[in-house]
């Protein structure tokens, strides 16, 4: 990808592990899609902040037993 370094660290001392991008991912994805549709309604958006959480499994497979998220945004219509 040209643009992105991302450090992989499963201790993470220095980077990240996958899981983390995961999550990133998927609140990256949104808020794409609802900044795009927000500005197909004319709506001058001002701050948008995501926060995104997943508890994950404690035994393996650490699958994400869940995932919250929390969308703020400010703006002008």
């Amino acid at each position: 990808m040209p643009g992105c370094l991302v450090d992989y660290d499963p201790t993470r001392k220095e980077g990240c592990v996958p899981t983390d991008t995961l999550l990133v991912s998927i609140a990256g994805c949104l808020a794409i899609d609802v900044v795009t549709f927000l500005r197909k309604m004319k709506v001058e958006i001002t701050s948008f902040e995501i926060e995104i959480s997943g508890e994950r499994n404690p035994t393996p497979p650490q699958y994400f037993k869940s995932v919250d998220m929390a969308i703020r945004i400010s703006g002008k219509d």
